[in-house]
């Protein structure tokens, strides 16, 4: 977090402080005397990316990289990364004190591309025949989507709540731990089977 206090020896600082009262809508992720990684939202949107400052600031530009982001499609993304570092050029080439402005133009430059371009979704995609739907569940899911969605589910299901809850083993746990259930003679663990009718009586 950069400090309100900075010293104006550091006229970096200070150019962040004034980006940051700019652009208030800019998160700050990290700072270092290298770089700067921040993000910005714009709905279910959220790119990040990463200013890298070079040794000769400002006579050289700052170098952008777009870390990740949530839906951008991949050819705008790399559209959005070459505006982003031509900002940062065309600023340096200028006067000194403007060459001090290239974070700010960076910024405002991010937040204007992903505000205004309507190729970039602001609500989370949806639809049976949305190709950016489809695209955006497979990226979450992985390569393996079934043991994704199987993994979860024997995780994340009710049944798992209730046995760990009671302290018993939920089958499918119980069927991987069977060979070692054997070999320890000595093991107390009961297996719950997937009945749901004491724990609804529990419950009521």
């Amino acid at each position: 977090e950069i400090s309100s206090t900075s010293s104006t020896a550091d006229p970096f600082k200070d150019e962040i402080l004034e980006a940051k009262k700019l652009y208030p809508s800019i998160n700050v992720l990290s700072t270092s005397p290298s770089t700067i990684s921040v993000n910005y939202n714009r709905g279910y949107n959220c790119v990040y990316i990463t200013l890298t400052i070079p040794n000769e600031y400002p006579k050289h530009p700052l170098v952008v990289n777009i870390d990740k982001d949530t839906v951008v499609p991949s050819g705008l993304k790399k559209q959005l990364e070459k505006k982003l570092n031509e900002v940062a050029i065309e600023k340096s080439q200028q006067s000194s004190n403007s060459a001090y402005q290239q974070v700010a133009a960076v910024w405002g430059c991010l937040v204007s591309f992903l505000d205004t371009n309507l190729a970039i979704p602001i609500d989370f995609p949806c639809g049976s025949n949305s190709v950016k739907c489809q695209n955006h569940v497979r990226k979450a899911l992985g390569k393996d989507a079934r043991a994704s969605i199987q993994s979860f589910q024997q995780s994340n299901s009710l049944h798992s709540y209730f046995a760990k809850a009671f302290g018993t083993v939920p089958v499918h746990e119980a069927s991987q731990q069977k060979e070692k259930q054997q070999q320890a003679s000595s093991a107390n663990k009961h297996v719950e089977p997937l009945d749901p009718s004491p724990a609804l009586e529990f419950l009521s």
